[in-house]
């Protein structure tokens, strides 16, 4: 299944969706163009978000076969390119009214429940991008040795890049086991979620280049994944949700929580 909110003109902000859903008989007819959206060329349904009549937000499930429905060429990007993000053009495509989600002014709170989950995989993903990098940081560093002795085990400051790679990512991947418990319970965790995304997509970053650090040039090289792992985390850091916008989403619930 795709997600289909990003547009040309907007990433988070769903006022300026300029997609638009007219009722149509027993259905409706969608217009418009979304952008970077993965797996839209080989799911058979996506999730389209559009405007419907009085300025709200509906959400949509399409067939991706339905008559008007086509995609651009993919996008290639510095990492996770599998997904293949696409345009997708919307040229009056059908939608049956069985397959609105809800009413037609609740794609806003479908999006929000949808963002929360994604952001929360997201996070899983960068804690595991870090865990590779501190396994082939280690394995490495135990491997190499200086007259005769393991550079792990010889040189406080690899020792130092080993713990605080350790450290970083022991507290994401509590904070996004945290967040997943919270989802499961049936609770709102749009702010743990935020905050997860963030926390983790910054300790893949961090923690993959301290990784390079370890292994010297060879961390630069096609030999060993880490320059591979550097790019998944710094995508990361956009994908899903830039890490500025988690930043105010968490920041509005810390204003919320202390405001009288």
């Amino acid at each position: 299944m795709a997600w289909a909110f990003t547009e040309p003109q907007t990433g988070s902000d769903p006022k300026q969706l300029a997609t638009t859903a007219v009722p149509d008989g027993d259905g409706w007819r969608l217009h418009g163009q979304k952008l970077f959206i993965s797996y839209a060329r080989q799911a058979n349904v996506a999730v389209v978000f559009a405007r419907t009549p009085g300025g709200s937000v509906g959400a949509f499930i399409v067939e991706t076969d339905t008559p008007g429905w086509s995609t651009g060429t993919p996008f290639e990007l510095l990492a996770l390119g599998g997904g293949e993000p696409v345009p997708i053009f919307l040229d009056d495509v059908f939608v049956p009214g069985d397959q609105l989600i809800g009413a037609p002014d609740q794609g806003f709170q479908a999006m929000i429940a949808g963002e929360a989950q994604g952001k929360i995989r997201a996070a899983a993903i960068c804690v595991g991008i870090a865990q590779r990098a501190i396994d082939e940081a280690a394995a490495y560093a135990l491997g190499r040795t200086h007259r005769g002795e393991p550079i792990a085990k010889k040189f406080p400051t690899i020792q130092g890049l080993l713990g605080e790679m350790e450290a970083t990512t022991l507290g994401a991947r509590t904070l996004v086991h945290h967040a997943a418990e919270l989802i499961d319970g049936g609770q709102d965790v749009a702010r743990e979620a935020a905050a997860a995304r963030l926390v983790a997509g910054r300790a893949a970053r961090e923690v993959t280049n301290a990784a390079m650090q370890v292994c010297g040039a060879y961390g630069l090289t096609r030999e060993l994944p880490l320059e591979r792992l550097y790019r998944e985390g710094k995508f990361f850091e956009v994908a899903q949700g830039v890490a500025e916008i988690q930043r105010a989403i968490v920041a509005r619930h810390v204003i919320a929580d202390h405001s009288t």
